[in-house]
């Protein structure tokens, strides 16, 4: 039988937006697919209880929704999980490149907001950031 898991990593003020943005980017770098995310919602294990979260990826899995979710608690952000769908490994590796693809957001923001033009690549399980000033 299935549990619901969760695993979590240090973000502070996070912005829902950016999040969204670096959840998808970590789905497309670490599984090569792309997917919606919703704010709001619930994470469902096998026994029918429901963890209500901040954003959710919404799947389909053997007989009714299997949906990652994310929460936003105390400079942490949690993604749940059921056991049978995600291998703990992936999981840990998806939660890790959000959070590297989310200070690479929020960098290339910060640097966009001075002038830059940004553009931000993924190579080599690396996210970078190509930067140049217009004049």
């Amino acid at each position: 039988m299935s549990h619901t898991a969760e695993i979590r990593v240090k973000l502070e003020n996070i912005n829902i937006e950016a999040l969204k943005e670096a959840v998808k980017a970590a789905f497309r770098a670490v599984l090569n697919q792309d997917i919606e995310v919703r704010e709001g919602g619930y994470v469902t294990d096998y026994y029918g209880r429901k963890t209500k979260c901040d954003l959710v990826i919404p799947f389909v899995g053997p007989g009714k929704a299997r949906n990652i979710g994310f929460k936003i608690e105390e400079g942490e952000l949690k993604m749940i999980y059921e056991d049978m769908m995600l291998r703990s490994d992936v999981a840990n590796r998806l939660l890790n490149t959000i959070r590297d693809a989310y200070i690479t957001y929020m960098t290339a923001s910060a640097l966009k907001s001075m002038g830059y033009n940004i553009k931000i690549d993924y190579e080599n399980d690396t996210f970078q950031i190509i930067a140049e000033k217009v004049m």
